[in-house]
């Protein structure tokens, strides 16, 4: 007859602690492991390139924007990634990455140690975010959303280019962008744009200003 696991030398109490215990490490890593799965806010991006920006259009070929939180440390993945994506693409692309820059802040506070990972990346312009006036324009609210632009104007992606949060590794969005930079000039600029989730820290905390999710 089954009498149930034998722990032989430990007492009830000391088993049922060991018990829970056990329970609590998976229960643990479940949710380290959907907090790592689960998508932050999608932008809301305007559909066709909007006239007030401070940055330009490329007339001749794709423009990509990733806008980051200089202190998120889910967003070093990414910078990863595009560097990735850049070395095989660079040439077919516009890209940019704008880190914010709050209100009462200062640069040194924005040129962190993400900025400087992602100024030694051949093809990538960087830009200081004022107030985070181009976030609100572009309507973002994740680090590391990416914005993909058609030189008509038309917005061809939005997403991440991560497959979870803070891991490298190919995703659905590095996919979706690489198809785009091989097809932009056959593309029709009615399709709708290609979208996946994109991994980060929010970047909407207008209290703290600080990343609200450290890992």
């Amino acid at each position: 007859m089954y009498r149930g696991i034998n722990w032989p030398g430990l007492s009830w109490p000391v088993r049922l602690f060991a018990l829970f215990w056990a329970v609590g490490v998976v229960w643990g890593l479940f949710l380290l492991l959907e907090y790592e799965c689960r998508p932050g806010e999608q932008a809301k991006a305007p559909p066709v390139w909007p006239s007030g920006s401070t940055l330009r259009l490329h007339p001749e070929k794709p423009t990509l924007l990733m806008l980051a939180h200089p202190h998120c440390p889910c967003t070093r993945a990414s910078i990863g990634e595009l560097e990735r994506l850049l070395a095989r693409y660079g040439n077919r692309v516009d890209a940019h990455i704008l880190f914010l820059q709050p209100p009462g802040r200062s640069e040194d506070w924005t040129k962190s140690d993400l900025w400087r990972s992602a100024s030694g990346i051949p093809g990538l312009t960087l830009w200081s975010d004022e107030d985070g006036r181009e976030r609100e324009r572009f309507e973002v609210a994740t680090s590391g959303q990416v914005l993909l632009y058609l030189p008509s104007g038309e917005l061809a992606f939005l997403g991440g280019i991560t497959p979870s949060r803070g891991h490298y590794g190919d995703s659905r969005g590095q996919a979706a962008i690489e198809k785009i930079l091989l097809t932009a000039a056959d593309l029709d600029p009615s399709t709708s744009a290609e979208t996946s989730g994109v991994f980060g820290c929010q970047m909407t905390n207008k209290e703290k200003q600080e990343c609200p999710n450290p890992r």
